[in-house]
């Protein structure tokens, strides 16, 4: 299939200063198999064994940084959904002491401004945090680059969107 693909694309010419390179579609699959490259082969049969374990090191060290921070995102989503609902339920409370039905307004109301803050954060700051992203992390390692996935709008927008999303309760 990946011969199929190359064989629909014929390389273009070398870029000219009379004719600017076309525009390259941001949807097309990324190349991952470096592996098929000379130059890539050339470059790890010139590594020594410190080269390789360097490498591992900082590899593993990337991955154990990038794994907390992972964590405490995490946890700052779960101590901020936790306190703005615990906020919610105690102003709920205070209210529906003197009027019931004045309680059950408050807590709609909350419920529809959170969810509405968290639906607007991800609607104007950035639409591909909508939804959980499994199917774009999945078609990225497929070599397909979808645009503004990995960005760091899109993970603010994820994590305010994940807050306003469980603590006006739609989960």
């Amino acid at each position: 299939a990946v011969a199929l693909l190359r064989l629909r694309r014929p390389t273009p010419p070398p870029p000219s200063p009379t004719h600017p390179p076309p525009p390259v579609d941001v949807n097309l699959s990324l190349n991952y198999e470096s592996h098929h490259n000379a130059i890539y082969r050339s470059d790890v049969a010139q590594r020594s064994s410190m080269d390789s374990v360097l490498f591992s090191i900082t590899s593993w060290t990337f991955i154990t940084i990038l794994a907390v921070l992972l964590a405490l995102t995490a946890y700052a989503v779960n101590i901020a959904s936790e306190n703005i609902a615990a906020g919610k339920y105690h102003t709920v409370s205070l209210v529906a002491r003197i009027n019931w039905v004045a309680g059950w307004v408050v807590f709609c109301g909350m419920n529809g401004i959170l969810v509405w803050f968290a639906s607007t954060i991800v609607m104007y700051v950035s639409p591909p945090a909508a939804g959980s992203g499994i199917p774009d992390v999945k078609s990225y390692l497929n070599g397909i680059d979808v645009p503004g996935i990995l960005s760091f709008r899109t993970l603010v927008a994820k994590v305010l969107g994940s807050v306003g999303s469980v603590a006006g309760g739609l989960v």
